[in-house]
């Protein structure tokens, strides 16, 4: 990426700016060098900007693995255009890099300064120094957002109460544990194997007997940073609980889809719950095969998933 804008600055605006070599090699390899290193920050995170409504200057943000200056030589605007692409990290089998307020603040600052240079100034470079000042705008926006949602993970990280409760639900937020009991293990080895913010139905793993679900359920803890959310459906089955993987720093439009995938699902969540319920119940009081209760309850109900589900 450097060395595409250093290149193309060079082979574009020697001449036609009212640069020199030396100069280009001095102030323009600085604010190359500046510029490319916020570019590079914030590579692998442009839909992150786009998920919350920041804009990055249209020319920083379309995809394209070779970037170039445009030139129109007869009125002297330079555009740069499609800088974006390079840090592939997909591909490198590497975790997506993640920003930072510290991380932000650098490069705000850089090129904050690089913008209070005379010579950006001038009308010749207003192509470069308006995208250039939107990118900072951008960063700005993105760093102030990280702090406020900092503030709101730190009280709910510090409290561990509920982030939402409204009626029935609650959306509680797990921190990572060290000791993670052998109780939950079969749990943490489902959670583990899903993507991130892919809800798994709670109730699956937990214990038969009430007394001790509701101890197993009080006292869950998982090894990652993670989301419980709790639905109270009524009657005597107690809750619906779903939890999902997320990263340290929530992406709250992914967990926002997230609870509206687990919300309207939760008629057959219920359902499930009230079967898994009943199955367990009477075969512990009667002894009648499961298999059998499972076929009862799809006669009684209509269910006609009841009679093939193992649960």
């Amino acid at each position: 990426m450097r060395n595409d804008l250093l290149d193309t600055l060079k082979s574009e605006t020697v001449g036609i700016l009212g640069w020199t070599r030396d100069v280009v090699e001095t102030t323009g390899e600085r604010f190359i060098r500046q510029l490319t290193s916020a570019l590079w920050y914030i590579d692998a995170n442009h839909d992150q900007f786009i998920d919350r409504n920041i804009k990055i200057p249209s020319c920083f943000e379309k995809f394209k693995v070779r970037s170039c200056l445009v030139c129109m030589h007869a009125s002297h605007e330079y555009v740069l255009v499609s800088f974006q692409g390079y840090n592939d990290f997909a591909s490198k089998k590497i975790k997506r890099p993640r920003l930072s307020e510290k991380g932000l603040k650098v490069h705000i600052d850089a090129l904050s300064d690089a913008l209070s240079q005379p010579w950006l100034s001038r009308a010749i470079f207003r192509s470069l120094r308006e995208p250039t000042e939107g990118l900072v705008k951008a960063l700005q926006q993105y760093k102030e957002y990280l702090n406020k949602h900092t503030s709101n993970v730190d009280r709910a990280h510090h409290s561990r109460t509920s982030e939402i409760q409204v009626d029935k639900t609650s959306l509680t937020t797990l921190l990572p544990s060290k000791d993670i009991p052998d109780t939950y293990s079969h749990l943490v080895d489902m959670l583990e194997s899903k993507p991130l913010y892919t809800p798994v139905f709670v109730q699956d793993f937990t214990p038969q007997d009430r007394f001790n679900r509701r101890h197993w359920l009080h006292n869950l803890v998982v090894p990652f940073d993670a989301m419980l959310y709790s639905y109270a459906h009524g009657n005597s089955f107690g809750s619906l609980n779903f939890i999902w993987r997320v990263e340290s720093e929530v992406d709250q439009s992914r967990n926002s889809q997230t609870l509206v995938k687990v919300s309207s699902n939760l008629p057959v969540f219920a359902s499930r719950d009230v079967r898994r319920t009943f199955v367990q119940t009477y075969n512990r009081l009667s002894g009648t095969p499961k298999s059998v209760l499972r076929n009862i309850f799809a006669t009684i109900t209509g269910d006609l998933t009841s009679a093939v589900s193992s649960k």
